[in-house]
């Protein structure tokens, strides 16, 4: 994954062929039981429900990795680390809640257990 980071940067921020962009339909409300991303750079959710906590599960990081997700749902995404890990300080395992109704989220792994995330 620390590959991506260096193909990123290596090659004018995407590689040639461009980005592993993935549309991921949110799922549960729980961190089992969200759509994993797999090893996307862009994820673009769509999808889902207004009345639950659907969410997406980041995979495991590695330092440096970078995801970039873009949330045009009508309700707030549950973003989930992979088991074990952490976004922005938070508990172990615990889900991040700061993707609102149309916002994107850009997250940086910054150890190989936790996630930064920026929403904008």
């Amino acid at each position: 994954m620390l590959g991506r980071l260096v193909n990123l940067v290596g090659k004018g921020f995407w590689p040639h062929n461009g980005p592993n962009v993935s549309v991921v339909v949110p799922l549960g409300a729980t961190q089992a039981a969200a759509a994993g991303i797999g090893d996307a750079d862009v994820v673009v959710t769509s999808g889902g429900t207004a009345t639950t906590a659907d969410g997406v599960r980041l995979a495991k990081p590695q330092k440096g990795d970078i995801v970039f997700v873009r949330h045009p749902g009508a309700y707030t995404l549950d973003v989930w680390p992979a088991k074990g890990d952490k976004i922005n300080g938070g508990s172990t395992d615990a889900v991040y809640t700061g993707v609102t109704t149309g916002k994107c989220c850009l997250l940086v792994a910054i150890s190989d257990t936790e996630w930064a995330a920026m929403v904008g």
